[in-house]
């Protein structure tokens, strides 16, 4: 994991966690741009979605090929990168942009080999990019919990704009949610939000 806990001087190794952890910080002052750009007043962070994403991967039942320590861990890192490159949309009105999510992609991984590599914790480089680029069971699990977590957020801000500009939200989500559990969670906020 953080290699350089043996490697470099105590001293040292503190000033990296504080440069990596300040790095980190600028989650919670990146706005998810999705909501921006749908004028939700005071949209959430991009931290305030990881740590729900993460709430969901520690108590939603798992299928069997996926490990939860890993997927939590996963959760709470899938988007650290985007502290440094920002929150990129390349999914706007039901339309996918591929370019612009291969640029994302790419930047994203850039961006999160700098940040580790502060720390010398290549594992968190494994396991992010396994994420971006879906090559684990885990990784595909949480790209249903990261759309979940989208809806309920969606859900939440029903009150506060007209619910028409949030129907794009779920209808990006309901391609993505084949898990049973995810499944039956959309279905029924989404029946809730049509009552």
């Amino acid at each position: 994991m953080c290699s350089k806990v043996i490697n470099n001087p105590p001293s040292l190794f503190l000033m990296d966690i504080i440069r990596f952890f300040q790095e980190a910080l600028r989650l919670k002052n990146t706005k998810r741009t999705g909501w921006e750009l749908s004028k939700v007043p005071e949209p959430e962070s991009v931290a305030d979605h990881s740590w729900g994403t993460a709430v969901l991967a520690a108590v939603i039942p798992l299928p069997e090929d996926v490990d939860r320590d890993r997927l939590v861990r996963m959760a709470l890192l899938h988007d650290i990168g985007e502290g440094a490159i920002g929150d990129i949309v390349w999914e706007r009105d039901g339309k996918q942009h591929h370019d612009i999510g291969k640029k994302k992609d790419e930047q994203e991984k850039a961006a999160i080999k700098i940040l580790f590599n502060m720390i010398g914790d290549d594992d968190s480089i494994t396991l992010v990019t396994d994420y971006i680029e879906q090559r684990t069971a885990e990784a595909r699990f949480l790209k249903q919990l990261d759309k979940l977590e989208m809806v309920f957020q969606a859900y939440a801000y029903d009150d506060k704009t007209d619910p028409r500009i949030l129907d794009q939200f779920w209808e990006s989500s309901d391609k993505y949610l084949t898990d049973k559990n995810c499944r039956e969670i959309y279905e029924k906020l989404k029946s809730m939000r049509n009552s």
